[in-house]
């Protein structure tokens, strides 16, 4: 009967088969099952419960062939995955001892290639120094830091240009937002930036008030007086700021 098992498939379609049969004759048949898918052992039966012991026998080995083929498909595949594990083993340890030749191998050349390095660069040190003179110290002007000026150092440049300029509004303007042009970029030069003001009119009431009676009428300006007019008069005056800090940073 092949492998041993621990049991066997009892089908609905033998009890058919034994409706004829009383119940004595009905266990000495089951009996006889059991042996027979147990030990392959065929118990001696009377004629009668022999008959129909014949066409369950079919059915008991055809279990017993099935069970037989599946333990040695387990079987196989079970060998199939050990052998294969192994050989993943094997390669996974000839991979590791290869990676750490390797690994030896740079580790060796790096210091080999950082020692001859290291050797040709005292070398050419020594011979550079013995050979060329000493080297003479060098030196540069250093850029030069930004210190906002006082009132009275911008009144003395203003007095000097004689531009008009209140200097008092240009140091109040620009300290109130750090000395930055635009709001965003460190200035540089404050001369510059007075010089743009004293170019635009810008700051300084008496050259401003020279330059927009001399100026020609703007067509577009609103009508003297008005909430509109006061509006673009300053946005001309940011406008002349504006350009006064990008000259400023230039």
């Amino acid at each position: 009967m092949g492998e041993k098992r621990k049991g066997f498939i009892v089908f609905f379609d033998i009890a058919e088969s034994l409706e004829a049969f009383d119940d004595a004759e009905t266990g000495r048949i089951f009996r006889a099952m059991i042996a027979y898918a147990k030990n392959g052992e065929e118990l001696p039966l009377p004629d009668r419960e022999a008959i129909a012991f014949g066409f369950i026998k079919p059915q008991l080995e055809r279990d017993g062939e099935r069970y037989a083929d599946i333990c040695a498909k387990r079987k196989a595949a079970i060998e199939s995955r050990w052998n294969a594990e192994k050989i993943q083993m094997n390669t996974n340890d000839t991979n590791e001892y290869k990676s750490i030749q390797k690994i030896q191998m740079n580790t060796n050349d790096t210091n080999t290639n950082t020692k001859t390095k290291t050797d040709t660069k005292e070398n050419t040190n020594t011979n550079t120094e013995s050979v060329l003179p000493p080297k003479p110290p060098t030196g540069g002007t250093a850029q030069k830091r930004f210190t906002p000026p006082t009132v009275e150092m911008v009144a003395e440049y203003c007095r000097e240009r004689n531009n008009g300029v209140d200097a008092q509004r240009f140091v109040d303007y620009y300290s109130a937002n750090g000395w930055k042009v635009g709001g965003r970029s460190a200035m540089k030069d404050w001369k510059a930036a007075v010089r743009t003001w004293e170019g635009n009119g810008y700051g300084s009431a008496t050259v401003s008030t020279q330059k927009t009676e001399a100026a020609p009428v703007n067509k577009y300006a609103p009508p003297e007086g008005t909430v509109a007019s006061k509006s673009f008069n300053k946005m001309l005056e940011r406008a002349r700021g504006c350009a006064a800090e990008r000259e400023a940073t230039e």
